[in-house]
């Protein structure tokens, strides 16, 4: 089943009042959502894969972050850069810029 925007903005809003990012236990607990752990784990994977939230450790020390601005960009270009779009020399060339982690430049 598709989670609804709603739910999904709550698990954002959850997100957001944890600075270095939540457990899913902790998540599961500030959302209140009445599902099974599981249930959760395939919704944040499905959050993570549109670029709104990124996911650092292994295993019961996973935690879950709002992605930053410019992480949800990344994402969004590497979205268009896998799709089947037919791109010039010079238009692969521009991607690769662009699709590089910002060197403080």
């Amino acid at each position: 089943m598709k989670e609804s925007r709603q739910e999904i903005n709550r698990q954002k809003n959850v997100l957001s009042a944890f600075k270095d990012g939540a457990l899913i236990a902790e998540i599961k607990k500030a959302t209140g959502f009445d599902i099974n752990v599981r249930t959760l784990q395939r919704r944040l994977e499905d959050m993570i894969k549109q670029g709104l939230i990124k996911k650092t450790g292994q295993s019961h020390s996973t935690r879950y972050h709002l992605a930053e601005k410019k992480d949800t960009v990344i994402s969004h270009v590497n979205r268009i850069s896998t799709a089947s779009i037919p791109l010039t020399d010079e238009s692969r060339n521009i991607l690769s810029i662009v699709s590089r982690p910002d060197e403080g430049l």
